[in-house]
């Protein structure tokens, strides 16, 4: 192929043009990079990259959990309960913005294995915890505002903080999380009123605070005014043994969970644990968004406690995710993937070098398999080391064994350089 100097001159473009081409080229499987030699169009015969987006693949850019035999017994057995003990008036007609008592109630009986010893009235329900999270915003921001995060922080957040009118900072992360003295040079240059914190299972990274880590992020809240929202999705999920931050401080945190990471993706319960001079604001927001609080998932999460089905949801989520675990574990093997803290349905990979992320992402996929590149939940830059995020919760397991089978072959590759354009 001649020079870019040259291919830039003869149609009149800049030479970042035919850079930008070459690597949508690329992209599509048209051109080939030969390190040392240049790029190369491919032969006809060759199957460009927009023929095998139209054939199956293994898409692992879901962020889901699988409907195990178990857990579908356990909802078949609880929607025929429900269907007998409940009336339609009872169902179907207003609740409070808050939730009913009774099924603030039974919300708390789910939090209580969790370390949080809650009552009825400590709660406020909505519909998922995308939804607690965005009233929380609601009532505890205002446009203009700035809110710490981890400096990789899942975009469902993202978005709703674009939504609210509020700016996002990155705190940074080492393998148990927010760092403690990032977070205490953050609050004290923003001045942010509220900090997002995963203490269990983060998405996307997993990672998982310690009882000291946990202590100290407390700590450096305590010398501030800032509020803590507890993203608390994967803790009852992981089985996590530790008490979440707000069991332990309370008055200072927002605890937010739900039931579509821990049961089933579409039992959209949100659950909002928060100190009592806050929830007449959460209840104003969420009168605002939805008007009556979600009875009837409600009511299906109290026959799942009352019956076991709750618990035996949360026992085969854990043996499945052990199960899924090994399939990676086995096919990276350790010197390619270091086990999570606690079970996850998605894990976090390091983009091996020499590859660069954007043209590892874009190997699996001619290849079938997609992931999400770490620049969908990067906050902190390009100076972030380069990562992947595969859930493993939704592909059954023999395509988990291909995808990364074909990971695997990807990780000990070397890569096609674009950088070899001549």
């Amino acid at each position: 192929m001649p020079r870019a100097a040259g291919i830039a001159a003869q149609f009149g473009v800049t030479i970042a043009t035919v850079t930008r081409v070459i690597q949508e080229a690329s992209r599509r499987g048209l051109v080939f990079a030969r390190p040392g030699s240049g790029t190369f169009v491919r032969e006809e015969t060759a199957t460009p990259l927009a023929a095998t987006e139209t054939t199956a693949g293994i898409d692992l850019r879901l962020n889901s959990v699988p409907m195990t035999p178990g857990i579908r017994a356990a909802l078949a057995d609880a929607m025929a309960a429900l269907g007998k003990a409940a009336s339609p008036d009872a169902l179907f007609g207003y609740h409070p913005p808050a939730g009913a008592p009774a099924h603030r109630d039974a919300a708390a009986r789910w939090l209580r294995p969790r370390g949080l010893d809650a009552r009825a009235d400590d709660l406020v329900l909505a519909h998922g915890a995308q939804h607690a999270m965005s009233a929380c915003l609601a009532a505890l921001t205002r446009p203009g505002d700035t809110v710490l995060c981890e400096a990789w922080t899942y975009y469902g957040f993202r978005r709703l903080a674009a939504s609210a009118g509020v700016r996002l900072a990155p705190v940074a992360m080492d393998a148990e999380g927010m760092l403690p003295e990032d977070l205490a040079r953050q609050l004290a240059a923003t001045g942010a009123p509220l900090v997002l914190c995963s203490p269990a299972v983060q998405n996307p990274t997993t990672a998982t605070m310690g009882a000291t880590r946990r202590q100290d992020v407390l700590a450096v809240l305590a010398r501030s005014s800032a509020l803590l929202l507890e993203d608390d999705v994967c803790g009852a999920l992981s089985g996590d043994p530790l008490p979440p931050l707000a069991a332990l401080d309370p008055e200072r945190c927002i605890h937010v969970t739900g039931l579509s990471k821990a049961i089933a993706p579409g039992l959209r319960l949100g659950i909002i644990h928060a100190p009592a001079r806050l929830r007449g604001a959460l209840v104003d927001a969420l009168s605002l968004q939805h008007w009556t609080a979600p009875a009837l998932q409600a009511a299906l999460l109290a026959l799942l406690l009352d019956a076991g089905g709750a618990a035996a949801c949360r026992r085969d989520h854990l043996a499945e995710m052990g199960r899924r675990l090994a399939i990676v574990a086995a096919a990276l093997g350790p010197g390619r993937f270091v086990m999570p803290t606690l079970p996850s349905y998605h894990v976090w990979l390091p983009v091996p070098a020499p590859w660069t992320l954007e043209d590892f992402v874009r190997a699996l996929d001619r290849r079938g398999v997609r992931l999400l590149p770490s620049t969908h939940f990067a906050l902190g830059g390009e100076s972030l080391p380069g990562h992947v995020r595969a859930c493993i919760g939704v592909a059954e397991p023999a395509q988990l064994e291909r995808a990364f089978a074909i990971i695997a072959q990807v990780q000990a590759e070397q890569p096609w350089s674009l950088d070899a354009v001549t």
